[in-house]
């Protein structure tokens, strides 16, 4: 039997102890420079070609960038915290359910225990399990650069497969997300979820709030349906202020179906065509809704 072994290419290679010290390297390689975090993706990359960057600049020399810590404004997360770190968070599965189910279904273990969350965020992948749930949450990312710092809602920083609102020379630092008002519920879900290796079909995340019988709010992102992962902000146009029913869960589930665009190619249509991914976003957002309703007592 032929093994075959893949090879890194060519790369200088950087071991910065500071953000300033890494921004600067950014800076004088113009773009033609990758940010090594957990790995887990640009490596592989580099060994199937697909990257070729002239400087390989490792992160994990730099202190204080890998945490979960939580305030009265929400919860901030340094962008070299691990998928398993998330996982080990009671506060992040108590009170941003979502993140911490899709932290839970990603990968294999062996993945999360070195998956960075900045990296899943900045590798820009529409199949990635994290930003829907981040989206739904109201996430923001705060990078830097030799200009400072700037914050930028996660909503707005996808702009293709693999490309980001980031400039040549910033970092992403950290992920904030709000605190939750009262009497809110979210969750995430996917398909497949038969097996860790399975990459999505589709993936739905809600984040809604009640007062009484009436939505307050709801926030529903998707995932491996289009070149990036989408806010639906038509969602909470149907639901706010509207009191819960079965109509308004099948609406809801309606217009998230018709954000359904992915790109045309063999790949994405042998995964699931465009027709499949539409119907199973209806289903999975229903299921969503019922799931973070029953949570808030719902039982319509």
């Amino acid at each position: 039997m032929i093994r075959m072994v893949l090879k890194l290419p060519p790369f200088e290679y950087f071991e910065p102890h500071s953000l300033e010290q890494a921004c600067d390297l950014l800076s004088k390689y113009r773009g033609k420079a990758a940010l090594l975090a957990g790995g887990t993706n640009l490596l592989v990359q580099m060994k199937l070609g697909r990257r070729r960057p002239q400087a390989v600049i490792n992160l994990k020399r730099i202190p204080k960038l890998s945490y979960v810590a939580h305030s009265d404004e929400g919860l901030r997360i340094g962008a070299l915290t691990t998928i398993r770190e998330i996982l080990r968070s009671t506060v992040v599965k108590e009170h941003f359910t979502a993140l911490w189910e899709a932290a839970q279904v990603m990968a294999f273990p062996n993945i999360r225990n070195i998956a960075t969350i900045g990296g899943n965020i900045c590798n820009a992948a529409p199949t990635a399990d994290l930003p829907p749930p981040l989206m739904a949450l109201g996430a923001r990312v705060v990078a830097r650069s030799s200009r400072g710092l700037r914050s930028i809602a996660l909503a707005d920083f996808f702009q293709g497969p693999n490309k980001t609102s980031l400039s040549e020379d910033e970092v992403l630092v950290e992920v904030f997300i709000p605190n939750p008002p009262r009497n809110t519920s979210s969750t995430y879900l996917k398909l497949p979820s038969r097996t860790l290796e399975d990459i999505s079909v589709a993936g739905v995340a809600v984040s809604l709030s009640l007062n009484g019988q009436e939505v307050k709010s709801l926030r529903l992102a998707l995932g491996a349906v289009a070149p990036v992962p989408i806010l639906v902000r038509e969602a909470e146009e149907i639901a706010k202020g509207r009191r819960v029913d079965q109509q308004l869960i099948d609406e809801v589930a309606e217009e998230a179906s018709r954000k359904v665009n992915p790109p045309k190619s063999e790949l994405w249509d042998f995964r699931a065509p465009a027709e499949y991914r539409r119907e199973v976003v209806k289903v999975l957002t229903k299921r969503a809704l019922r799931k973070v309703l029953g949570s808030l007592g719902w039982s319509g």
